[in-house]
């Protein structure tokens, strides 16, 4: 609230500035003409600088002299002309193989399944183990090499 009460005293002071600068009669008779500027505040400058009062009278623009008339210039064979590239051919797509796994002491489907794929679900599990040949997906021995077919999602 106090911040609001001091920028509308702000203001207030620097509209009564304004006004008093806009308005303000000349004391003397034999006073200056008015000036270009009035209503403009000039804030930390002593004088107003020399240049305002020609930068705000408008000036005509300078004659252009007659000269010939545009003629475009004469368009240019390109002497070098690329070759078009022949397209590469789609390298043909290949079926991904399956990947091979040595089952080692300790190992288990689901994490052999889960190391490979990211993942491990009943059916990529049952994917693998149909794979296999297995019946039972938990009797793995260790020194079977597994073949862990393509991941269906890709």
């Amino acid at each position: 609230m106090r911040t609001l009460l001091g920028l509308a005293s702000l203001l207030l002071v620097l509209a009564a500035a304004v006004w008093v600068r806009t308005f303000r009669q000349p004391a003397e008779e034999n006073a200056a003409p008015p000036d270009a500027n009035t209503g403009v505040l000039w804030i930390g400058l002593s004088e107003t600088p020399q240049d305002a009062n020609a930068a705000s009278t408008p000036t005509a623009p300078a004659p252009v002299e007659a000269s010939a008339p545009f003629t475009p210039p004469e368009p240019v064979e390109a002497s070098f002309k690329p070759e078009p590239q022949p397209e590469p051919e789609p390298a043909p797509e290949t079926a991904p193989q399956p990947a091979r796994h040595q089952v080692e002491d300790g190992d288990t489907l689901w994490g052999i399944v889960n190391d490979h794929y990211g993942r491990a679900g009943e059916k990529l599990i049952q994917m693998v183990a149909d794979a296999n040949g297995m019946d039972d997906p938990s009797m793995l021995q260790p020194g079977m090499t597994l073949v862990l077919p393509p991941d269906p999602k890709n």
